[in-house]
């Protein structure tokens, strides 16, 4: 076996927490080798809605209790206007016990209780300052393909690097929003400082 593979399971431990969090973990993985950064823009949203996805279920959210049913998140993914299909091929999808929705927000509308939300690069800075302003300090986690993102204080951004799409996640964001990201997405990712 892989020693790589055989250090993770035996970190992971059993029970279908482990292996749900092994499982999106090793997705990590595979997508960020293998993405190449002149795919499609469908395709590229496709990976980043399945990046999305499990960057959901690789976040512990506060034990607060999250506005509407216990059951929902919601994503909202702003700027562009219409929703891209790769984001909608992940409503409904389940994340533990609570079902994941997905809208898209338009510019200059305040931001319904989301718990997760997607900066598409055709934001503008002021919405993206606007936005990111108030959720701030709030149990919200915040990713985008802009590098300005995580500087405006966003948690996570999308880059290229060598022709590969990969993330980078600002934990001093992540800490003050109230969320704990997996120690092992921590690992694959670069880190920025605030």
């Amino acid at each position: 076996m892989n020693p790589v593979l055989e250090c993770l399971i035996k970190k992971i431990g059993g029970g279908a927490a482990g292996v749900l969090s092994m499982f999106a973990l090793l997705l990590l993985l595979l997508l960020s080798l293998s993405v190449s950064a002149v795919a499609q823009p469908r395709d590229e949203y496709a990976v980043k809605a399945a990046f999305v996805f499990n960057f959901a279920i690789l976040t512990e959210w506060p034990a607060i209790p999250i506005p509407g049913p216990k059951t929902d998140l919601l994503l909202c993914v702003v700027g562009g206007g219409d929703l891209p299909k790769a984001f909608e091929s992940i409503e409904g999808k389940k994340i533990g016990e609570r079902t994941l929705h997905v809208v898209a927000v338009d510019k200059g509308v305040t931001l319904p209780d989301c718990q997760i939300v997607f900066y598409r690069e055709e934001v503008s800075t002021e919405d993206l300052v606007r936005t990111l302003y108030a959720v701030k300090g709030k149990a919200v986690l915040t990713i985008g393909d802009k590098s300005n993102v995580t500087k405006l204080g966003g948690a996570i951004h999308f880059f290229t690097d060598n022709g590969k799409l990969r993330f980078a996640i600002n934990p001093g964001v992540i800490s003050a929003q109230g969320l704990k990201l997996s120690s092992r997405l921590l690992k694959i990712a670069t880190l920025i400082e605030d």
